[in-house]
């Protein structure tokens, strides 16, 4: 599915108002919320003026800003601005730019899970980046009342299983527990016309 369709999709699950949701205990934001998983963003740009209230940087290797696998706050998922359009970085800016035109009614909190190494070349995140950035965004689905998750990050070539999407027990688990607290997670597939 085209990856513009795919946040088109998402923005609109979330134009349901905040305080519809029952499942919202203690939220101290009160617009709906969007996790997105991807590259990284540049908060610079004006179309993101008050529309990104949170960034986390979630990798296996230790790429984050702050020279360490985890880090979370101002500059989390940023990169310097020389290194936003080396090896699909920009991705992230694109989605969140999709997501927000679709939807200017929803706040977005975006989680960087794509490393980068010094040149600029991506690295590869596995199965533990995943399950760590799917779990940060449940325990914290209050706090930002997040009601739904996008990543289309991946490719089957990496993949173990016959699946595109292979679904492991530890990534099923945390799945349905955002299900269940009713935050759906879309996990785009096809990425370079990749139709296998």
């Amino acid at each position: 599915m085209n990856k513009k369709i795919t946040s088109a999709l998402i923005a609109l699950t979330l134009l349901i108002p905040a305080t519809a949701n029952a499942n919202i205990k203690s939220q101290t934001v009160s617009k709906p919320t969007l996790a997105i998983l991807d590259t990284s963003i540049d908060t610079s740009l004006p179309i993101f003026k008050d529309k990104i209230i949170y960034e986390v940087c979630i990798l296996e290797w230790t790429t984050c800003p702050n020279g360490k696998s985890f880090m979370e706050g101002p500059g989390s998922a940023t990169l310097k601005p020389d290194m936003y359009f080396k090896s699909g970085f920009d991705h992230g800016t694109q989605m969140a730019s999709v997501a927000v035109q679709s939807n200017p009614d929803m706040n977005i909190v975006f989680v960087r899970i794509i490393g980068q190494n010094i040149n600029g070349d991506r690295q590869i995140s596995y199965e533990d980046t995943i399950v760590n950035a799917l779990k940060w965004v449940l325990d914290n689905k209050d706090k930002f009342n997040i009601q739904a998750i996008s990543m289309s990050q991946g490719h089957h070539n990496l993949m173990l299983f016959k699946d595109y999407c292979p679904i492991t027990p530890r990534t099923k688990t945390l799945v349905q527990s955002l299900s269940s607290a009713n935050i759906p997670a879309f996990f785009a597939a096809g990425n370079n016309r990749d139709y296998t």
